[in-house]
């Protein structure tokens, strides 16, 4: 049975069958529960919920190529493709330059993802040209994570502008990371609000700036040895840890483009 609802997914087939070029390959990366526990392990609340919204994705057209990988089961795979955590959602088109999703694409997120999709599929990103320009002086690879939260409206489009710079330049490796799930990470970088971006564990910044800013950060991040003042841009505080947090996800409810 669907986890979208029926009405929403004609919807993306439609989008689909008018946007999707050429084949997109799905890589997600989950782990099967434990019937004890295991110290140091975090348990994938929401595997099966993202699974389950992937597979009726991939259902809506033959370009798209899930496969469904337990996490340590090919270790060879999960360090090429660089898999931390999961659930992970790694997105290739043919060009063979992945981007990874931490988490499940939901509400605010979920249409980021089909906009990834078309995009990947069609090997073009629609940046404005300073932004493109800015990224052709990439000579090295940058890792650029997003931390978002579904629950926020400017997480969206940095989620977006982090897809389309991967596509557009061979250097950048973008990861979107969904807070809430990961708050252990989270903590470590010191997130507080979100969109928040953390560009090689050198820089990072808070808040949605539009995409000629975010590439020219992440190009002064990789090129220089002195780093200037980061931007900031509107952003959505964390809940506080008080406030109830959802226990059971069904993706209904999606935001979908273009609609």
């Amino acid at each position: 049975m669907p986890v979208i609802p029926l009405a929403e997914l004609d919807q993306i087939k439609s989008i689909f069958a008018d946007g999707l070029k050429q084949p997109v390959k799905l890589d997600f990366f989950t782990q099967k529960p434990l019937t004890m526990l295991v110290p140091g392990r975090e348990e994938c609340q929401f595997c099966t919920d993202t699974q389950a919204l992937l597979e009726d994705l991939a259902r809506m057209s033959t370009l798209l190529r899930l496969t469904v990988h337990e996490r340590g089961a090919d270790k060879t795979l999960d360090a090429r493709l660089g898999i931390e955590r999961v659930p992970a959602t790694v997105i290739r088109g043919v060009l063979n330059r992945p981007v990874t999703f931490y988490g499940i694409p939901i509400n605010y997120l979920f249409s980021p993802l089909i906009e990834a999709l078309l995009l990947i599929s069609q090997n073009k990103a629609p940046l404005p040209a300073r932004a493109a320009k800015s990224l052709k002086r990439l000579h090295q690879p940058v890792r650029v994570r997003v931390f978002v939260s579904p629950d926020s409206e400017f997480c969206g489009p940095m989620m977006t502008a982090a897809f389309a710079f991967a596509v557009e330049s061979k250097q950048v490796r973008a990861e979107i990371i969904e807070v809430a799930e990961f708050p252990r990470l989270a903590e470590r970088y010191g997130v507080q609000q979100v969109p928040f971006t953390v560009i090689d564990d050198r820089a990072a910044f808070p808040g949605l700036v539009e995409p000629d800013v975010f590439a020219d950060q992440i190009v002064k991040t990789a090129t220089s040895r002195t780093l200037t003042a980061a931007p900031r841009g509107e952003s959505s505080p964390l809940p506080r840890a008080d406030q109830p947090q959802r226990e059971n996800v069904r993706p209904s409810g999606l935001i979908i483009p273009g609609r």
